[in-house]
């Protein structure tokens, strides 16, 4: 199954409009300061898998969409050799802004790892302990 990911930014090929109610959050997600200029971002995605030397994944198609102050991952794993479980995760308001070029996308088992470079060395420990990863209001 091919490697799908845009770690810079750019859309996939949107001719086809995705419908997204067959997508399931994460079974978690986590993030967490390295650094002042770092955040990482833990996406649980069960039975993802990877490869043994390039730690791509080997049973999954994921693509990732960097913004300036947002991301929007999706994930398409195979289970059982034929089942797609499809998930999704977006983020529409990030407390500061990120280098979209920067920013490196990792795998290993039933993880996505996002590293977001921030464009301005500071704390974002506030915000992601009062409101979370997302800062845009809930529009439920």
């Amino acid at each position: 199954m091919p490697d799908t990911e845009d770690a810079q930014g750019g859309a996939p090929d949107s001719t086809q409009a995705e419908d997204y109610s067959e997508y399931r959050l994460p079974n978690a997600v986590t993030s967490e300061e390295l650094d002042l200029s770092t955040v990482r971002v833990c996406l649980v995605v069960n039975g993802l898998q990877t490869k043994l030397l390039s730690g791509k994944p080997k049973n999954a198609e994921v693509q990732v969409n960097f913004q300036e102050r947002s991301f929007d991952v999706t994930a398409k794993v195979t289970v059982d050799k034929k089942k797609v479980i499809k998930y999704r995760k977006v983020v529409k308001k990030l407390p500061g802004e990120i280098d979209k070029s920067k920013c490196v996308v990792k795998y290993k088992k039933d993880q996505i790892i996002l590293d977001l470079k921030k464009t301005e060395e500071y704390s974002w420990a506030v915000q992601l302990s009062s409101s979370g990863l997302d800062q845009s209001p809930d529009e439920d």
